[in-house]
């Protein structure tokens, strides 16, 4: 096993809820150490610097829905390229990436998405509620040179059409409630002729997924123990 990760399993992990309020300087020193911290800054916010992108701010979730929506979505915070590429590196010996879509539900300001354009998927797609985020996301793309290959759409999680190639779904923990139900239900119902996995990270809604889908394993990846869960259709 890599020093940086460690098996747990779902019932032993603790989780907190998310909370959209803290300030993320002190969530990121909290969570990451100093020595994390500076990695995640180097590595993600000069990445973003570098490339004349947006990728990497957080942004709180009311300054992106109405009261009302803002109740089950989370607020925008970027996954890492580090939890990312420990991902899908857990993720490259047991699927045939090439054999299918990669889709970002909650695709945000487009981070996964750029990231995910490194591996061998036909397809990459994004889905993103807010219609401020999916424009940062498709200007991003544009910056990049990747806007032909990569789609970012702007749509509600709940009424997401899945494609027969779609073969992997990544969830930052975007949305909870009746959203994330419909959600999981249209790709359980879509999965019944083909095998899908699911990578969800920061899993407070474990109990959830685990009604519509297989757990394969829980992983804590560093820097940040990071906690993802990996799933797969029956």
């Amino acid at each position: 096993m890599n020093p940086d990760e460690q098996g747990n399993s779902a019932q032993q992990a603790q989780r907190k809820l998310p909370d959209n309020h803290r300030n993320m300087a002190w969530v990121l020193l909290q969570k990451y150490g100093l020595v994390g911290s500076l990695r995640v800054l180097w590595r993600d916010v000069a990445w973003d610097y570098f490339h004349r992108v947006d990728t990497a701010k957080p942004v709180s979730n009311t300054e992106l829905f109405n009261k009302a929506d803002a109740v089950e979505r989370n607020r925008y915070v970027a996954t890492t390229f580090e939890a990312f590429d420990s991902a899908l590196g857990y993720l490259a010996p047991r699927v045939n990436f090439s054999d299918g879509n990669f889709v970002d539900v909650g695709s945000g300001k487009g981070k996964v998405l750029i990231a995910a354009s490194q591996y061998p998927f036909r397809r990459v797609k994004g889905l993103e509620a807010s219609a401020v985020l999916n424009q940062i996301a498709l200007r991003n793309l544009t910056t990049l040179g990747l806007e032909a290959t990569v789609t970012a759409t702007c749509g509600d999680a709940a009424n997401i059409i899945v494609d027969e190639d779609d073969l992997v779904f990544y969830l930052f923990n975007p949305f909870t409630g009746a959203v994330l139900e419909e959600c999981l239900q249209r790709i359980a119902n879509a999965s019944r002729e083909r095998k899908r996995y699911l990578v969800y990270v920061n899993p407070t809604e474990h109990a959830v997924y685990q009604r519509y889908f297989k757990l394969m394993d829980t992983r804590i990846f560093q820097p940040g123990n990071v906690e993802i869960n990996f799933y797969e259709t029956p």
